[in-house]
């Protein structure tokens, strides 16, 4: 998965990987990481315009087809209450079809 961080804290994520009906973690938690690597003060997610279906998301419980989803070229944009942030790792994605996929664009905290 192609993860790249800019010096402004902008991290960008363009993933593809995701086998069909099976939960994956939006941010991979790497064992040298922090609570710092993995806090965003914003993110936007963008069901990938040439996915084959949705893909849905949510927390680690996640089942295929237990929300609505994204639809190709679909995007959710997410910000937490004042004071607090969104820790990437604790988002999970579903997609119904191998191969599809999304993109993802955070601000770090």
């Amino acid at each position: 998965m192609p993860t790249s961080r800019t010096a402004s804290g902008l991290i960008l994520v363009s993933d593809t990987t995701g086998t069909a009906g099976t939960a994956k973690r939006l941010h991979s938690v790497a064992s040298t990481g922090t609570l710092e690597d993995y806090r965003a003060q914003s993110v936007a997610i963008i069901a990938k315009p040439s996915n084959a279906t949705r893909i849905h998301l949510g927390g680690s419980g996640l089942a295929s087809g237990s929300n609505y989803g994204l639809a190709p070229g679909d995007s959710l944009e997410m910000s937490p209450a004042p004071g607090k942030f969104i820790n990437l790792t604790e988002i999970f994605f579903i997609v119904r079809t191998t191969g599809d996929g999304l993109d993802y664009y955070a601000v770090t905290a």
